[in-house]
């Protein structure tokens, strides 16, 4: 958690009744919301830095819990499989919103072979608030049954959209297994994700720099000098790496942004500067595109 900077943790399934909430114990992380329950039950932990700017949201819902923290919502959702969707489903609130957990939803779009009611119930209820799915088919499922010998995703994460309706940026990563554990933690990322590629420290030549006229007139000065005889290839050698140092850039960078441009910085610039969804959704446009 250290590693990926983890400000909430999404707990479900803690096996805990409410009096026994004690028991949750995570280096620098505090329980705000939980809901107890000898069989399943929820928990939604965060970051002890945090937690001044987070507050505890009221829910009569049987399935979720709800913190806010600064301006961004976020619902911890578990749905026993015994159990199925009734309305209201799912709390709904303005973006922006997350709803993260265990939804134990069979449906065709985030990966089973089949739909069931809770599926199609779940699927309407996002389309129904312009919710999107954070899915990708290339990713690993998140649940690895070991009675039924299965491969399933029952934990999603929605987002809500912005009232262009473009999606708020976001992205999952599902991680390895636990130990002792059936289910994949799932890594989510809200907020936009520039891709740096860190360089290795090997010098290279920066040919778009390069001063070529000066380049071919230093080695057409010098190569007359040297007969063109097989004993001589070690000075031609030298020369051009002469030429080459004097007139063409080299150097190494530690960090690359692939596909950067003017363009990107200018609107990275004035997203940083105003905060504004529209900017933010054409810096988002702009990545796709590239």
């Amino acid at each position: 958690m250290n590693d990926n900077k983890v400000d909430v943790l999404a707990l479900q399934e803690t096996h805990l009744m409410d009096d026994n909430i004690s028991k949750i114990k995570v280096h620098g992380f505090t329980t705000v919301t939980y809901a107890g329950h000898e069989k399943h039950a929820i928990a939604t932990l965060v970051r002890k830095d945090l937690l001044s700017n987070t507050t505890k949201i009221k829910s009569s819902h049987d399935f979720t819990v709800g913190i806010k923290v600064n301006d961004m919502t976020i619902f911890n959702v578990y749905k026993p499989p015994s159990s199925s969707w009734s309305p209201p489903m799912l709390p709904v609130t303005l973006h922006p919103a997350v709803y993260i957990g265990d939804f134990n939803s069979h449906r065709f779009k985030w990966g089973y072979n089949k739909n069931n009611s809770d599926g199609v119930c779940l699927a309407d209820w996002a389309e129904t608030n312009n919710y999107h799915l954070l899915y990708n088919a290339k990713d690993k499922p998140t649940f690895h049954s070991s009675a039924w010998k299965t491969k399933t995703t029952p934990n999603l994460c929605f987002v809500s959209s912005k009232n262009t309706g473009a999606a708020m940026p976001a992205s999952q990563t599902v991680l390895n297994r636990l130990p002792r554990s059936q289910h994949c933690p799932v890594l989510i990322k809200i907020g936009l994700q520039l891709q740096i590629v860190t360089s290795p420290p090997i010098p290279s030549w920066n040919l778009r720099m390069s001063n070529w006229k000066a380049y071919r007139e230093s080695v057409e000065k010098m190569i007359m000098r040297i007969p063109p005889t097989a004993a001589n290839y070690a000075h031609f050698y030298k020369l051009l790496i002469h030429a080459a140092h004097k007139n063409i850039p080299q150097g190494t960078r530690k960090y690359h942004i692939p596909c950067w441009s003017e363009e990107f910085s200018n609107l990275l610039e004035e997203f940083n500067r105003t905060e504004d969804e529209c900017t933010a959704q054409a810096l988002t446009d702009l990545q796709d595109k590239v």
